[in-house]
Formats: structure tokens, sequence, C-alpha cells
């Protein structure tokens, strides 16, 4: 692998991280823990030492940061499918719970 590619790819890793902690959804940010380790990898494995040991920094943090966060994602997900399966159920379940707010008046005078 060239020295540049592998700088490259930590870089990116590094920059998809940080991003990582500023996203407020706990599956977005799971997901690009995940790809940020998948990026990390390589540069990893066929770095020169420099980068290689970078590399490794970043990627025991990505994996480490991705099982920090599984369980926040994993409840997301499980309130998302229930949610769906709510609606497969009973198409119209959320038209017929609305309630209007009228400001305290009924309209009819």
């Amino acid at each position: 692998m060239k020295n540049t590619s592998a700088i490259a790819l930590t870089w990116f890793a590094a920059i998809l991280l940080f991003l990582g902690f500023m996203l407020m959804s706990s599956s977005g940010s799971f997901f690009v823990y995940v790809l940020a380790a998948l990026f990390v990898v390589v540069p990893a494995i066929f770095g020169t030492k420099k980068i290689r040991i970078f590399a490794i920094v970043l990627l025991l943090t990505a994996i480490f940061l991705a099982m920090n966060k599984y369980p926040e994602f994993k409840s997301e997900s499980d309130k998302y499918s229930r949610r769906g399966k709510i609606s497969q159920i009973n198409p119209d379940h959320f038209h017929r719970n609305l309630t209007f707010y009228s400001g305290g008046q009924s309209g009819v005078s």
C-alpha cells in the first residue's frame, strides 16, 4: 500500500470519529464508528510504522466507541421496529389518536 493512501485513510477515519461525536443520533454515531473502523483496518495492517501505530490507536478507539454506543443503537432500532409493526397492524393508528387543541372553546356558541 502506498504511504499516501494509508495516511489518507487514517486521517479520514479520524475525521469520521470526530463526526461521530457530533451526531445526535445513536444509530448515526454507531454507523460512523463502524465505518471509521473499517477504513482504518488496512492502514493498521499495511501502513508504515508511524501510520500503523496511529491507525491501531484509531481502530481501538473506533471499536471501543462502537461497543459503547451499541446499546443505545439497539434501543433506538427496537423502538423504530415497534413503531413500524404498530403501523402495519393498524395503518391509521396515528390518525385516530390525534387530539386537537381548540383553545378551550368548543366553537359552538
